[in-house]
Formats: C-alpha cells, sequence, structure tokens
C-alpha cells in the first residue's frame, strides 16, 4: 500500500484520489481503476467527528457564548477544508486579525471563499453544487447575519459524510 505524495496518508489500492486530500496520485497505485470507481467518489478524507457539526448545536453555543463558539466554530471549518482542499487556503489568525482591521469586509470576502472551496470539492466528486452558494453566503453575512453563512456552509460539509 503506497502513501499519498502530498500529504502522506494511506492510499487505497488502486486508488487515483488520495481519500484524505483529493491529490491525484501519479501512475498507478495497484488497481487500474476507471475514474468512475475511484475511491475519491467515496472519501473518508476527515474524521467525522472533526468535521461534523449540528447546525442548531452550533447556532446556540454561538449565541450561549456571545459569539465565542462561533470563533471555534469557524477555525474548525477552516481544517476541515483545508484538509479536503490539499492545501492551506483559510487560516483562522489571518482571518481574524483582516477580519478586526478590515471592519468585517475580509471576514465576508472568506465566506465566499470557503463557498467556493466547498463547490470545488463537490464538483470533484461529482456531487451537486449549488452555484449560487457564494453569493447567498455573501449576501447574509453582509447583512450582519455571519453565524447563517456558517451554519449553510456547515450544512453543506455535513453532507459530505451523507451525500444526497
Amino acid at each position: 500500500m503506497a502513501d499519498c505524495p502530498a500529504c502522506g496518508e494511506s492510499l487505497v489500492e488502486g486508488a487515483e484520489f488520495c481519500d484524505y486530500c483529493g491529490e491525484k496520485v501519479p501512475g498507478e497505485t495497484g488497481g487500474g481503476q476507471s475514474a468512475g470507481d475511484s475511491s475519491y467518489r467515496d472519501p473518508v478524507p476527515v474524521v467525522r467527528d472533526e468535521a461534523f457539526v449540528g447546525i442548531g448545536t452550533g447556532i446556540v453555543l454561538t449565541i450561549l457564548t456571545c459569539g465565542f463558539y462561533a470563533l471555534f466554530w469557524q477555525a474548525r471549518q477552516f481544517r476541515v477544508l483545508n484538509a479536503w482542499l490539499g492545501r492551506e487556503e483559510y487560516g483562522f489568525w489571518k482571518w481574524f486579525l483582516l477580519s478586526i482591521l478590515t471592519c468585517g469586509i475580509y471576514g465576508i470576502y472568506t465566506e465566499y471563499q470557503m463557498s467556493n472551496g466547498i463547490i470545488e470539492i463537490q464538483r470533484k466528486r461529482g456531487w451537486h453544487i449549488n452555484p449560487n452558494l457564494g453569493a447567498i453566503c455573501v449576501v447574509v453575512s453582509f447583512f450582519g447575519f455571519p453565524i447563517a453563512s456558517m451554519a449553510i456552509q456547515q450544512e453543506e460539509i455535513n453532507k459530505f459524510y451523507n451525500p444526497s
């Protein structure tokens, strides 16, 4: 069994893509499967407990902690998307500091970028995508409801464990 050259995780025999980071595996790792049979179609890239957050739980905890849970929730979403994209696209401290310095504008931009990352993952896996996801997240964030944007994105992340 080989390891992914991008992230070092063990590869499923015959995989064309890494189940963890989604990177295309150079050459064949043994099975000669077609693209439709790739292990990337049914990945387990991040442990479910690390990625899955109940939407209601996230919202209630954010309200009860006066927004502090939202910081933890956002950092968690960054880690999950970075792992699935196979690159360090989102950084918590960069997001946090630039959002403060720009009075929230960078935070809105990041919501848009995260939506695009979710769409990229869905597209790579051949799943249904919502091309309006980015616009929806920007609009709700712009009107002062970034928690709604986080909930919408979390709903999409949760679907990675039960795609429809």
